[in-house]
């Protein structure tokens, strides 16, 4: 059975058998700020965004119950550099990043636009390479979007209407097969 929690940005879920699953939704960019949907333009963090993650390395670490950890996150730069910060942060632990592009935000501008059916097939395609690493690794920690976020916990738990709008705590459990 996995606990599921929202805090911030971070999605975690933990197996009673010891395994810890980790969402956490990338950092703050210019255009998060100004209200602009990015989609999979291709933005780093801006500062505000590089200290939204710094602040949550405090809950991230005693959610970690093992010595190596995989971070899987989206090859998109604002993600990209969330997990980095993520990995100097957590010496104590050995890390094994992993850029994985079923992970990317759903498109929205021209000329890509993302059907839900394309989006969800590719969410599909995320959860079960989240399954496999978590047959691998005892915690994971997935760095990526919101919308990719929401429709996995949707696909993992049947978590509906989860709110990654930089706050609230959400709870759920589900199964681990």
């Amino acid at each position: 059975m996995f606990r599921v929690y929202l805090i911030i940005c971070i999605l975690t879920s933990q197996v009673s058998y010891g395994q810890t699953l980790v969402f956490i939704r990338h950092g703050q960019t210019d255009w998060h700020h100004n209200m602009i949907p990015l989609g999979e333009q291709d933005l780093g963090l801006n500062q505000q965004g590089a200290a939204q993650i710094e602040s949550i390395i405090c809950i991230i670490e005693p959610i970690i119950n093992s010595k190596k950890v995989v971070i899987l996150t989206s090859p998109l730069k604002r993600a990209m550099e969330t997990a980095q910060i993520i990995t100097s942060s957590i010496s104590s632990i050995e890390v094994e990043l992993t850029s994985l592009p079923f992970l990317t935000e759903r498109s929205f501008h021209e000329p890509k636009v993302q059907t839900d059916s394309d989006f969800y097939t590719q969410s599909t395609q995320a959860a079960l390479k989240i399954r496999s690493y978590m047959h691998k690794y005892q915690s994971v920690i997935v760095v990526s979007h919101k919308h990719m976020i929401k429709i996995l916990a949707k696909q993992l738990c049947n978590a509906d209407n989860i709110n990654l709008n930089w706050g609230g705590i959400y709870s759920c459990s589900f199964s681990y097969e």
